[in-house]
């Protein structure tokens, strides 16, 4: 991990891939924007996000394989720092933000997928399916906290009138 001025330079571990096309040791280079230095990403798209995540999921394509995951943290990174804002007390910030993209519960937390036939399309080995499973569970924990924040500034806001 290496951080320039407001964007990360992430070197993942070596992977190791069943496919002719790679050898190894092949690494993942990701160039992304970090959370931490820019705050929220307000542009994501999370219903969008979430929509793309199931498809991928329930018709992994292997031009894909490494996408899904990336995906994964996009949205996993986004929604917890809606959760650190309401963790250090800016909770009416996060009520806007949700409020002004709409979400609701991920269906990506709900949806059916083989893992087999991820580890055969994306050519995964099980390190992968872990991180799938924590990211997705992270992903529903972190949406069951803010839920339960969110109906209960409703509930004050209601009853206050």
């Amino acid at each position: 991990f290496i951080q320039f001025k407001n964007v990360c330079l992430i070197v993942m571990q070596p992977i190791t891939l069943v496919d002719a096309k790679m050898s190894p040791p092949s690494y993942i280079l990701s160039l992304s924007f970090c959370t931490v230095c820019f705050g929220l990403d307000l542009t994501i798209n999370f219903i969008g996000l979430d929509r793309k995540i199931v498809e991928q999921l329930k018709n992994p394509k292997p031009e894909a394989r490494f996408q899904l995951l990336v995906d994964l943290y996009r949205y996993y990174t986004n929604q917890h720092e809606i959760c650190t804002m309401i963790d250090k007390g800016r909770k009416e910030e996060a009520t806007r933000i949700l409020a002004n993209i709409s979400i609701g519960e991920p269906k990506m937390i709900e949806t059916h997928y083989e893992d087999d036939n991820l580890v055969e399309v994306f050519n995964w080995i099980e390190d992968d399916i872990e991180e799938l499973r924590c990211t997705i569970g992270g992903i529903e924990y972190d949406w069951r906290s803010i839920s339960n924040i969110v109906k209960k500034i409703k509930k004050t806001n209601i009853t206050s009138l």
